[in-house]
């Protein structure tokens, strides 16, 4: 399917700076502002948590299985943003080897 892995990625991207801000907010408004805990809680329920035996067992497939696909994400999330960063910001990406 075209365009789920880049609408996935952005969405990712999104989640993780939306979190940054309202731990941002927070930090300059207190910690007793409703909105940034309702805020916070919302996007907390879109990660997901690990079985109980997977807790308490560093070496459990369901961890190894996370692992490579938190890694395969990370990775294809640069790769993203390498490719489609220079564009947003109006430069070229350079090839073999050419000056910016």
């Amino acid at each position: 399917m075209p365009y789920v892995r880049e609408a996935y990625l952005y969405a990712n991207l999104g989640l993780g700076a939306a979190e940054a801000l309202t731990t941002l907010g927070r930090m300059f408004s207190g910690s007793d502002n409703a909105f940034l805990n309702t805020a916070t809680a919302v996007m907390e329920s879109f990660h997901t948590t690990p079985s109980e035996y997977a807790s308490q067992n560093i070496m459990s497939v369901e961890n190894i299985l996370n692992m490579v696909g938190d890694t395969m994400e990370f990775i294809k999330g640069q790769r993203l943003l390498a490719e489609k960063a220079p564009a947003w910001f109006g430069k070229k990406i350079p090839k073999n080897n050419e000056e910016f």
